[in-house]
């Protein structure tokens, strides 16, 4: 099972991707958070394989968010989406990760 770190404000958006995982064979386990706060708590709960973050939040932006995925997470992949065609700031997609082919 591949447990996935899903940043996002969007409990609608974050259940999309992980249904597309679903479908497409991968076992998942994941949690949500959208606060700083839930972000330093789900890192220190658990060891996470992949963070998925949303780029535009209203309570929480992505490079932020992944500061403290870099900080704190103990060398997780992570990929924050701008749009498909755009991206920034050293955000990067990790095609060799099983979960983001």
């Amino acid at each position: 099972s591949i447990k996935i770190l899903v940043i996002d404000h969007s409990a609608d958006d974050a259940e999309l991707v992980l249904r597309e995982l679903a479908r497409a064979g991968y076992s998942v386990s994941s949690r949500r958070v959208d606060t700083r706060e839930g972000l330093l708590e789900a890192l220190e709960a658990e060891r996470w394989d992949l963070a998925l973050c949303d780029y535009s939040m209203p309570s929480l932006d992505a490079l932020s968010a992944l500061a403290v995925v870099r900080e704190r997470g103990g060398g997780i992949a992570e990929n924050a989406e701008r749009n498909s065609s755009e991206r920034k700031n050293g955000q990067r997609n990790y095609p060799n990760c099983p979960a983001t082919r």
